[in-house]
């Protein structure tokens, strides 16, 4: 996620306050606006022009007997096809009819955690009630990439699984500049005005929500917009990772729309025995998915942010740290992420439930403990 200090209000304390804050919420009803498409101008690079890496063949995914249909993100915004930027999107419809989710993995290529929790749905998953839309790489041409991923030396990371050891794209932060046109001094976010740095224009989680003929980036977002509209998202998280010493380890984001549903999530979570903070974002947190999402559409959107070892920074200077390993460490192994990626699906589903009467249920989907114990690679094809 890499964002320091003051974005967020975030709650990590007793669950009496979080109870306390639960109670005042429930007295709140808040509703998000209309979404509406937006358009401007820009552009997508030229095919003739794309990097010759950004191809269809960077990420090994084994799709299981749950996966109804494989559409691409140019399905929802045509000017994506035949880009960089286009991606497989995985639609597992459930044997009962109920809510639809919105799973995205690979916003930031370099945050593996929500990579391969999306690839386990997509490889394990069985929808029972409901449906589930799975984009394991948001931003394909991230992937492409790493040398913004503050560790530029890893370029792949591998599992080992019962077929044998499969190899997954390191990828970076932000789009591929080869497949974009390039960055000006300052990013102008639209429609707020926003001014970021320039290289923010490639970032996925800052272009919400995004424009119909804007830069690649921005047709990005702009498309997956469109999936929420189109196929009536109910509920859409995006999978982040965070440094060990950002502030934002282990941690739910929720748009201040779905606050004390966030707030029932993370109780449920402490249950288990699983420390997940609670942060909402604040108003000037302009472009990020959850907050995009919630605020122009009626879904309950959530961000969930786990810690990767490799995004550990030095100093105020944020310097990377070079020895951090993002698959095997000792305390945040990516089996334990991923354990804690698919509790906190699970605990938002039912949280969801208590203000819908309803909730999306999935099965074959191995447990935290299963997790740990066994490994992920276990449980892929």
């Amino acid at each position: 996620m890499n964002l320091k200090g003051g974005n967020f209000m975030r709650i990590r304390s007793s669950r009496l306050f979080v109870s306390a804050m639960l109670s005042a919420l429930l007295m709140v009803n808040c509703v998000g606006t209309a979404f509406a498409s937006t358009v401007c101008d820009g552009q997508i690079m030229d095919p003739a022009a794309i990097s010759q890496e950004s191809e269809f063949s960077l990420h090994d995914i084994r799709p299981g007997s749950g996966v109804s249909e494989i559409k691409w993100l140019s399905d929802y915004h045509s000017s994506l096809k035949g880009s960089p930027a286009d991606t497989r999107v995985y639609v597992m419809e459930g044997k009962e009819d109920g809510p639809t989710l919105l799973l995205l993995g690979g916003t930031h290529g370099n945050e593996i955690a929500g990579i391969t929790t999306a690839i386990l749905m997509v490889e394990r998953a069985n929808v029972e009630v409901g449906r589930l839309l799975v984009i394991p790489v948001a931003n394909y041409s991230a992937s492409t990439q790493n040398l913004d991923s503050m560790r530029p030396d890893i370029t792949e990371f591998q599992i080992e699984t019962p077929t044998g050891v499969r190899t997954f794209r390191y990828g970076g932060r932000r789009t591929n500049p080869k497949d974009q046109v390039p960055d000006e001094d300052q990013f102008i976010h639209y429609p707020s005005g926003m001014v970021m740095s320039g290289d923010e224009s490639r970032n996925l989680n800052r272009v919400y929500p995004g424009k119909s003929d804007g830069t690649t980036t921005q047709q990005v977002a702009y498309a997956i917009m469109q999936i929420i509209d189109q196929e009536d998202v109910d509920i859409a998280m995006d999978m982040h990772e965070a440094g060990p010493n950002s502030g934002l380890d282990y941690c739910l984001i929720a748009n201040p729309n779905v606050v004390s549903m966030g707030a029932l999530a993370v109780l449920e979570l402490a249950d288990m025995g699983i420390d997940l903070a609670l942060d909402f974002s604040n108003p000037n947190n302009i472009g990020l998915s959850h907050r995009e999402w919630g605020d122009r559409t009626d879904v309950a959107a959530f961000l969930v942010e786990t810690t990767n070892p490799a995004q550990e920074w030095k100093g105020l200077d944020v310097v990377p740290m070079n020895d951090g390993d993002p698959v095997g460490d000792s305390e945040n192994p990516l089996e334990k992420r991923v354990a804690v990626e698919l509790s906190t699906i699970e605990c938002i589903f039912r949280a969801y439930e208590v203000y819908n009467g309803e909730r999306p249920v999935l099965s074959n989907l191995p447990t935290y403990d299963e997790l740990i114990e066994n490994g992920v690679g276990y449980y892929m094809n």
